[in-house]
């Protein structure tokens, strides 16, 4: 077995996964001062910020009708500062609707609205913890409140249905992750149309879906479609659309074009690199997906070193036992084994599964995707029947979770026939091959099998 150039799998990111709200920083000292007074514009722009985190304050405080009235004075503020037709002041309006239809309701129903956001502050805090099962239940919890306050197909149901595909997605489950995002999308389109960010966000989880399922030219559409929203609504600079160019930079690597999906990846590590700097986990992911990406270019040393640098930024940012510190030792398992370093590469690999063991459990993909790779090592340090042991539980995992035409999956078969050929089983070897032809056959109409790790 051999590492394939140009088909390791790099995991995307989700446009408006869940995070916590920081508060800004402050500065105070009793020499300081005063710098020059803010520009009418820079002014309005303050207050509608300022009103933003207020109107999320009373909602959770149970003041609907106080939320409601913020409501309508940033609706004012965002009218006057962008014009009507802008899509933020659309948002305004539709907030300040929304809280003031629930202002007239009964106690009963505000606080079955105020829950929701409660429940699904829960979720955040469980999904930023990689408690996935738990946020889910959270999540479900917020959702039903919601459906029953507003009704199933009200625009603020549909970033539910966009968390919810996420921790489906997290917990294994591609196809329900699928079905929610594809709702989200529907109920943004019929809300805000195509134009919009949200709708772009839609695009980008529903593209990152399908490449998870190995179908990267639907993917790649959907991306593109995101990628050109974000630019004309956000511009380039914003996180989202730095997010999308990451995004666009997995889907062309895994389809066998490494050199375009380098220019996403360099492009998205710019930017972040002078909006946040070297030491944010923004920054690891594009170091990350830039080092795979160079592996599969033939430089390895460079590889490594984009690598290295991720994985030191997530250790230090999320620790020893995170999902994403794990994707970057299993990444680095995968450069060290292009370079045919496979002892090291084996330490990497099982650091890996015992980390994502512990975070998904035994049948997730990305814990398929370790035992793989650690078949893989073990086959070129000699060790056939070991490998084939981590080899047929990958498999087993990746049958259930990916089914049978996956590509990983598919690699999968002509993997365990490498290991049952290093062991003098050719008839069992030939089976799993033509298994993985007939599968490639029926989805492409050739017969090219892509060899070795997945990543």
């Amino acid at each position: 077995m051999s590492t394939a150039a140009g088909k390791s799998r790099i995991r995307l990111v989700a446009v408006g996964l869940v995070c916590a709200l920081l508060p800004a920083a402050t500065t105070r000292g009793q020499d300081a001062k005063p710098g020059p007074p803010p520009k009418p514009d820079e002014a309005v722009e303050k207050r509608v910020e300022e009103l933003g985190g207020a109107i999320d304050r009373l909602v959770r405080e149970g003041k609907i009708a106080e939320a409601a009235g913020l409501a309508e004075e940033r609706l004012d503020q965002l009218s006057r500062l962008r014009g009507d037709a802008h899509w933020e002041v659309g948002d305004a309006r539709r907030q300040h609707d929304t809280l003031r239809q629930i202002a007239r309701r009964d106690r009963g129903i505000q606080d079955r609205y105020t829950g929701a956001w409660l429940s699904r502050d829960r979720f955040v805090e469980l999904a930023n913890s990689a408690r996935y099962a738990e946020a889910e239940t959270s999540l479900r919890e917020a959702m039903e409140a919601l459906h029953n306050v507003l009704g199933e197909g009200h625009p603020d149901t549909a970033p539910s249905y966009l968390d919810l595909g996420l921790v489906l997605e997290a917990l294994g489950k591609p196809a329900e992750a699928e079905a929610m995002f594809r709702r989200a999308l529907a109920i943004r389109l019929e809300a805000h149309g195509e134009r919009h960010p949200v709708t772009a966000s839609c695009y980008n989880n529903l593209g990152g879906i399908l490449y998870a399922q190995g179908k990267q030219a639907e993917a790649e559409a959907m991306h593109r479609r995101a990628l050109a929203i974000f630019l004309k609504t956000l511009g380039e600079r914003h996180p989202d659309t730095v997010k999308s160019y990451h995004n666009l930079g997995a889907v062309l690597s895994d389809q066998g074009k490494p050199a375009e999906a380098e220019a996403m990846y360099r492009r998205a590590l710019v930017i972040r690199l002078e909006a946040h700097g070297e030491r944010h986990p923004d920054t690891a992911q594009s170091y990350h997906g830039l080092g795979l990406v160079l592996e599969a270019l033939g430089k390895p040393a460079e590889a490594e070193a984009m690598i290295r640098r991720a994985l030191a930024i997530r250790l230090e940012a999320h620790g020893e036992r995170h999902p994403d510190t794990a994707q970057s030792y299993h990444g680095l398992g995968l450069v060290l084994q292009a370079q045919g370093r496979s002892a090291e590469a084996e330490a990497m690999h099982r650091r890996a599964l015992a980390i994502r063991l512990e975070a998904h459990g035994e049948r997730h993909p990305d814990t398929a995707k370790s035992y793989n790779n650690l078949g893989v090592v073990l086959q070129a340090q000699g060790k056939p029947a070991e490998a084939e042991a981590m080899v047929r539980r990958a498999q087993a995992i990746m049958l259930e979770a990916r089914g049978e035409g996956h590509p990983d999956t598919v690699m999968g078969f002509n993997n365990l026939g490498s290991v049952l050929t290093a062991q003098g089983k050719p008839a069992e070897a030939e089976a799993e091959y033509r298994r993985a032809l007939a599968i490639l056959h029926e989805a492409r109409g050739e017969g090219d099998l892509l060899l070795g790790s997945v990543s």
